[in-house]
Protein backbone atom coordinates (compact mmCIF):
# COMPACT_ATOMS: atom_id res chain seq x y z
CA UNK A 1 0.00 0.00 0.00
CA UNK A 2 1.36 3.70 -0.42
CA UNK A 3 3.40 5.52 1.74
CA UNK A 4 1.50 8.67 1.14
CA UNK A 5 -1.05 10.07 2.96
CA UNK A 6 -2.35 13.48 1.25
CA UNK A 7 -5.80 14.70 2.13
CA UNK A 8 -7.88 18.09 0.37
CA UNK A 9 -7.19 21.68 1.75
CA UNK A 10 -9.27 23.06 4.00
CA UNK A 11 -7.12 26.44 4.66
CA UNK A 12 -4.22 28.06 3.07
CA UNK A 13 -1.39 28.95 5.10
CA UNK A 14 1.57 31.13 4.67
CA UNK A 15 4.80 28.96 4.79
CA UNK A 16 6.70 31.27 6.69
CA UNK A 17 4.55 29.26 10.10
CA UNK A 18 5.89 25.81 9.16
CA UNK A 19 8.91 24.90 10.95
CA UNK A 20 11.28 21.51 10.10
CA UNK A 21 12.99 19.74 13.21
CA UNK A 22 14.42 16.07 13.12
CA UNK A 23 12.25 13.95 14.95
CA UNK A 24 13.47 13.92 18.74
CA UNK A 25 11.03 13.68 20.54
CA UNK A 26 9.11 10.34 21.00
CA UNK A 27 5.78 12.18 22.70
CA UNK A 28 5.52 13.30 18.84
CA UNK A 29 4.59 9.80 17.94
CA UNK A 30 0.76 10.08 19.13
CA UNK A 31 0.02 13.05 17.22
CA UNK A 32 1.70 12.02 14.07
CA UNK A 33 -0.27 8.63 14.20
CA UNK A 34 -3.73 10.54 14.34
CA UNK A 35 -2.04 13.07 11.72
CA UNK A 36 -1.61 9.82 9.59
CA UNK A 37 -5.28 8.56 10.32
CA UNK A 38 -7.06 11.91 9.24
CA UNK A 39 -4.99 12.29 6.40
CA UNK A 40 -5.58 8.85 4.87
CA UNK A 41 -9.65 7.88 5.84
CA UNK A 42 -10.65 11.74 6.53
CA UNK A 43 -13.28 13.69 4.13
CA UNK A 44 -13.16 14.92 1.11
CA UNK A 45 -9.94 14.46 -0.88
CA UNK A 46 -8.28 11.88 1.30
CA UNK A 47 -7.37 8.36 -0.17
CA UNK A 48 -10.03 6.20 1.14
CA UNK A 49 -12.71 8.68 0.45
CA UNK A 50 -11.28 8.82 -3.62
CA UNK A 51 -11.14 5.20 -3.61
CA UNK A 52 -15.01 4.60 -1.99
CA UNK A 53 -16.08 6.94 -4.29
CA UNK A 54 -15.07 5.27 -7.44
CA UNK A 55 -16.68 2.51 -6.52
CA UNK A 56 -19.90 4.21 -5.73
CA UNK A 57 -22.80 1.65 -6.29
CA UNK A 58 -24.92 4.75 -7.34
CA UNK A 59 -23.38 5.52 -10.65
CA UNK A 60 -24.79 7.34 -13.94
CA UNK A 61 -24.94 3.40 -15.39
CA UNK A 62 -27.01 2.10 -12.20
CA UNK A 63 -29.35 4.77 -12.73
CA UNK A 64 -29.63 5.04 -16.24
CA UNK A 65 -30.43 1.37 -16.19
CA UNK A 66 -32.76 1.60 -13.88
CA UNK A 67 -34.92 4.53 -14.83
CA UNK A 68 -34.87 3.10 -18.21
CA UNK A 69 -36.21 -0.38 -17.09
CA UNK A 70 -38.78 1.08 -15.19
CA UNK A 71 -39.64 3.46 -17.75
CA UNK A 72 -39.74 0.80 -20.30
CA UNK A 73 -41.47 -1.49 -18.09
CA UNK A 74 -44.44 1.16 -17.26
CA UNK A 75 -44.79 1.52 -21.50
CA UNK A 76 -44.85 -2.12 -21.89
CA UNK A 77 -48.25 -2.10 -20.57
CA UNK A 78 -49.63 0.61 -22.72
CA UNK A 79 -51.32 0.04 -26.02
CA UNK A 80 -48.96 2.10 -27.81
CA UNK A 81 -46.54 -0.66 -26.71
CA UNK A 82 -48.83 -3.12 -28.60
CA UNK A 83 -48.98 -0.77 -31.83
CA UNK A 84 -44.97 -0.97 -31.52
CA UNK A 85 -43.73 -4.23 -30.53
CA UNK A 86 -46.40 -5.42 -34.11
CA UNK A 87 -44.99 -2.86 -36.07
CA UNK A 88 -41.46 -4.42 -35.48
CA UNK A 89 -42.80 -7.34 -35.95
CA UNK A 90 -42.44 -8.94 -32.08
CA UNK A 91 -44.15 -9.72 -29.38
CA UNK A 92 -45.44 -7.16 -27.07
CA UNK A 93 -43.76 -9.64 -24.38
CA UNK A 94 -40.23 -8.33 -25.47
CA UNK A 95 -40.37 -5.22 -24.38
CA UNK A 96 -40.98 -6.30 -20.99
CA UNK A 97 -38.35 -9.08 -21.11
CA UNK A 98 -35.55 -5.77 -22.44
CA UNK A 99 -37.29 -3.96 -19.32
CA UNK A 100 -36.46 -6.62 -17.21
CA UNK A 101 -32.86 -7.05 -18.22
CA UNK A 102 -32.18 -3.37 -17.62
CA UNK A 103 -33.67 -3.34 -14.66
CA UNK A 104 -30.96 -6.49 -13.62
CA UNK A 105 -28.16 -4.85 -15.12
CA UNK A 106 -28.60 -2.03 -12.80
CA UNK A 107 -29.12 -4.65 -9.80
CA UNK A 108 -25.80 -6.28 -10.93
CA UNK A 109 -23.92 -2.57 -11.00
CA UNK A 110 -25.14 -1.51 -7.57
CA UNK A 111 -24.15 -4.86 -5.95
CA UNK A 112 -20.72 -4.84 -7.41
CA UNK A 113 -20.07 -0.99 -6.33
CA UNK A 114 -21.27 -2.24 -2.80
CA UNK A 115 -18.89 -5.16 -3.23
CA UNK A 116 -16.32 -3.17 -4.31
CA UNK A 117 -16.82 -0.45 -1.46
CA UNK A 118 -17.03 -3.40 1.25
CA UNK A 119 -13.43 -4.82 -0.30
CA UNK A 120 -11.38 -1.34 -0.08
CA UNK A 121 -12.90 -0.50 3.52
CA UNK A 122 -11.22 -3.61 4.45
CA UNK A 123 -8.20 -3.05 2.33
CA UNK A 124 -7.64 0.34 3.89
CA UNK A 125 -8.62 -0.98 7.92
CA UNK A 126 -6.32 -3.51 7.32
CA UNK A 127 -3.90 -1.04 5.77
CA UNK A 128 -4.05 1.14 8.65
CA UNK A 129 -4.14 -1.18 11.09
CA UNK A 130 -0.62 -2.36 9.79
CA UNK A 131 0.79 1.11 9.20
CA UNK A 132 -0.41 2.82 12.72
CA UNK A 133 1.57 -0.50 14.57
CA UNK A 134 4.47 0.61 12.23
CA UNK A 135 4.38 4.20 13.21
CA UNK A 136 4.42 3.34 17.12
CA UNK A 137 7.88 2.17 16.52
CA UNK A 138 9.74 5.06 14.67
CA UNK A 139 12.56 4.77 16.98
CA UNK A 140 13.37 1.22 15.89
CA UNK A 141 12.17 1.94 11.81
CA UNK A 142 14.44 5.05 11.37
CA UNK A 143 17.71 3.10 13.14
CA UNK A 144 17.40 5.83 16.15
CA UNK A 145 19.04 5.88 19.60
CA UNK A 146 16.64 6.57 23.20
CA UNK A 147 19.18 8.41 24.65
CA UNK A 148 19.23 9.32 28.94
CA UNK A 149 17.24 12.43 28.85
CA UNK A 150 14.17 10.90 26.28
CA UNK A 151 15.17 12.10 23.51
CA UNK A 152 16.13 10.39 20.32
CA UNK A 153 19.46 10.37 17.85
CA UNK A 154 20.32 9.03 14.76
CA UNK A 155 22.83 5.64 14.88
CA UNK A 156 23.05 5.39 10.90
CA UNK A 157 21.67 7.43 7.58
CA UNK A 158 17.98 6.76 8.18
CA UNK A 159 16.64 10.01 9.62
CA UNK A 160 12.94 11.09 9.81
CA UNK A 161 11.47 15.00 10.25
CA UNK A 162 8.76 16.23 11.56
CA UNK A 163 7.08 19.83 10.70
CA UNK A 164 5.74 21.94 13.22
CA UNK A 165 3.14 24.84 13.11
CA UNK A 166 4.65 27.55 14.81
CA UNK A 167 1.20 29.65 15.21
CA UNK A 168 -0.17 26.63 17.03
CA UNK A 169 3.04 23.92 18.49
CA UNK A 170 0.77 21.00 16.49
CA UNK A 171 2.49 18.41 14.16
CA UNK A 172 1.82 19.40 10.46
CA UNK A 173 3.88 16.89 8.76
CA UNK A 174 5.84 14.25 8.76
CA UNK A 175 8.55 12.20 6.69
CA UNK A 176 11.41 9.65 7.06
CA UNK A 177 13.77 8.18 5.13
CA UNK A 178 15.39 4.57 5.37
CA UNK A 179 18.79 4.19 4.23
CA UNK A 180 17.98 0.87 5.07
CA UNK A 181 15.36 -0.96 2.97
CA UNK A 182 17.84 -1.64 0.03
CA UNK A 183 20.79 -3.98 -1.09
CA UNK A 184 22.01 -0.85 -2.47
CA UNK A 185 23.46 1.41 -0.13
CA UNK A 186 22.81 4.50 -2.63
CA UNK A 187 19.40 4.02 -2.59
CA UNK A 188 16.80 5.37 0.28
CA UNK A 189 13.62 4.73 0.84
CA UNK A 190 11.03 7.55 1.18
CA UNK A 191 8.74 6.80 4.07
CA UNK A 192 5.37 8.04 5.52
CA UNK A 193 5.12 11.16 3.95
CA UNK A 194 2.41 13.31 5.17
CA UNK A 195 0.52 16.21 5.55
CA UNK A 196 -2.64 17.74 8.24
CA UNK A 197 -5.17 18.30 6.06
CA UNK A 198 -5.26 21.44 7.99
CA UNK A 199 -1.61 22.21 6.25
CA UNK A 200 -2.53 21.25 2.95
CA UNK A 201 -0.56 23.34 0.03
CA UNK A 202 0.90 26.05 1.67
CA UNK A 203 4.21 23.91 1.20
CA UNK A 204 4.85 21.55 4.16
CA UNK A 205 5.47 18.75 1.86
CA UNK A 206 7.59 20.74 -0.43
CA UNK A 207 9.55 21.58 2.66
CA UNK A 208 9.64 18.32 4.32
CA UNK A 209 11.17 16.58 0.88
CA UNK A 210 14.06 19.37 0.61
CA UNK A 211 15.33 18.74 4.30
CA UNK A 212 15.21 14.96 3.53
CA UNK A 213 16.85 15.42 0.02
CA UNK A 214 19.82 17.40 1.44
CA UNK A 215 20.43 14.71 3.75
CA UNK A 216 20.00 11.97 1.36
CA UNK A 217 23.02 14.04 -0.29
CA UNK A 218 25.54 14.73 2.18
CA UNK A 219 24.87 10.70 3.23
CA UNK A 220 25.77 9.44 -0.60
CA UNK A 221 21.93 9.04 -1.58
CA UNK A 222 22.13 8.83 -5.08
CA UNK A 223 18.50 8.10 -5.91
CA UNK A 224 15.11 7.94 -3.69
CA UNK A 225 11.95 5.70 -4.12
CA UNK A 226 8.86 5.47 -2.65
CA UNK A 227 5.61 3.34 -2.89
CA UNK A 228 1.94 5.02 -3.11
CA UNK A 229 -1.26 3.93 -4.07
CA UNK A 230 -3.22 4.38 -7.39
CA UNK A 231 -5.89 5.92 -5.11
CA UNK A 232 -3.90 8.68 -3.50
CA UNK A 233 -4.23 11.06 -6.40
CA UNK A 234 -2.99 14.13 -4.71
CA UNK A 235 0.32 12.27 -3.39
CA UNK A 236 0.96 11.61 -7.17
CA UNK A 237 0.49 14.91 -8.61
CA UNK A 238 2.83 16.05 -5.80
CA UNK A 239 5.43 13.50 -6.78
CA UNK A 240 4.90 14.37 -10.15
CA UNK A 241 6.02 17.81 -9.50
CA UNK A 242 8.86 17.22 -7.60
CA UNK A 243 10.16 15.11 -10.64
CA UNK A 244 9.40 11.51 -9.33
CA UNK A 245 8.99 8.90 -12.73
CA UNK A 246 7.00 5.41 -12.23
CA UNK A 247 8.83 2.92 -11.74
CA UNK A 248 6.78 -0.57 -11.44
CA UNK A 249 3.31 -1.47 -10.41
CA UNK A 250 2.48 -4.18 -8.36
CA UNK A 251 -0.78 -5.25 -6.66
CA UNK A 252 -1.93 -5.30 -3.17
CA UNK A 253 -5.04 -6.28 -1.59
CA UNK A 254 -6.56 -5.77 -5.26
CA UNK A 255 -5.39 -2.99 -5.97
CA UNK A 256 -2.31 -1.42 -7.93
CA UNK A 257 0.34 0.36 -5.89
CA UNK A 258 3.11 2.47 -7.60
CA UNK A 259 6.84 2.55 -6.88
CA UNK A 260 7.94 5.58 -7.78
CA UNK A 261 11.48 6.91 -8.22
CA UNK A 262 13.68 10.09 -8.17
CA UNK A 263 17.49 10.71 -8.52
CA UNK A 264 19.16 13.28 -6.08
Amino acid sequence: MGQTSFNAPTENRAQSNIMIRAYRHPDDAGPIRRMFLEATMGGPGSPYSEAMASFSPYTTATNTSLSAGLALLAFSRTESARDVAHSMGIEPSSIIGVAGLLLLVSVVVFLYGRWQRRRIDVMFKTYMKESLAGLEDIVGTFKLRVKNDGSCAPTARSECWVAIDSETGKVAGFVGLDCDYHSDPEIGEVRRLMVSPDCQRCGVGDKLMDMLDDHAREHGVKALELMTSDFNTSAIRFYKKRGWRPKKKRQYAGTSVRTLRREV
